[in-house]
């Protein structure tokens, strides 16, 4: 059992621009600790890898079900074999998963920190990474444990205006599919570029300096293989 001591995250207005122009933006500080202040490099080093990995791994499924038998078959995709995705990702004490404020699932529904970011980042159209740390305390043994958080923005590109473009604009039989399966569905309308929503990678330290290393190394990592070739609808963890 855990017993939550901080949250700490602040954002600050920093200037930026040329002589002629003065633009604001908030910018998140994060929390030094000093024990840990060393790992924080790595640590970022290895969430870009694993969001690499998974973000990798999902888009491979994707184009192959939409090369096979197209867009409403890449849904599927996203129903059926994301959350499975993510689950092969987490392991030794890392995990990943994604969030949008304009989700089409309601599981993929931010919390009320990953709201502020979201909300951060489509104001100000900064789509850097950023970075936050919390602290624990564990009970067991009195070992003291940092949760640290990474954020990535996601960006809309072409493929991903298939199935999350204009009504007018979407692939053959989406629609369709789409008011059958969602009829809730708040994750149309994207143009090129704008803010689809985040990756949001957690990890706990020190349990999860290890896994740290190996992420951050490049090196192979054995996953589960995920089999695309039987894939029925559903609203398991479509974004």
């Amino acid at each position: 059992m855990r017993r939550l001591l901080a949250l700490s995250f602040c954002l600050l207005l920093a200037a930026c621009g040329s002589d002629d122009t003065q633009k604001s933006k908030p910018v998140v500080q994060v929390p030094q600790a000093p024990e840990y202040a060393v790992d924080q490099q790595l640590y970022k080093d290895a969430a870009e890898n694993l969001i690499k990995r998974f973000s990798g791994d999902l888009k491979s499924r994707l184009m192959d079900a939409y090369k096979k038998k197209g867009a409403v078959r890449a849904i599927g995709v996203c129903s059926e074999v994301a959350p499975d995705i993510a689950a092969a990702h987490t392991i030794g004490g890392w995990s990943i998963k994604r969030v949008s404020e304009k989700f089409r699932n309601p599981a993929n529904r931010p919390d009320t920190t990953e709201q502020m970011f979201l909300t951060s980042l489509a104001d100000t159209g900064d789509f850097a990474p950023t970075f936050l740390t919390s602290w624990h305390e564990e009970e067991i043994d009195s070992v003291e444990t940092v949760v640290m958080h990474y954020y990535k923005p996601i960006r809309v590109d072409a493929f991903c205006l298939k199935c999350h473009g204009d009504l007018q604009t979407l692939a053959p039989g989406v629609y369709k599919k789409l008011k059958r399966e969602y009829p809730s569905d708040h994750a149309t309308g994207y143009k090129g570029g704008e803010l689809r929503g985040m990756f949001v990678v957690e990890a706990t330290w020190p349990e999860g300096r290890e896994m740290a290393e190996i992420l951050a190394s490049g090196a192979e990592i054995p996953l589960p293989v995920t089999d695309t070739a039987e894939i029925d609808s559903g609203q398991a963890d479509s974004l």
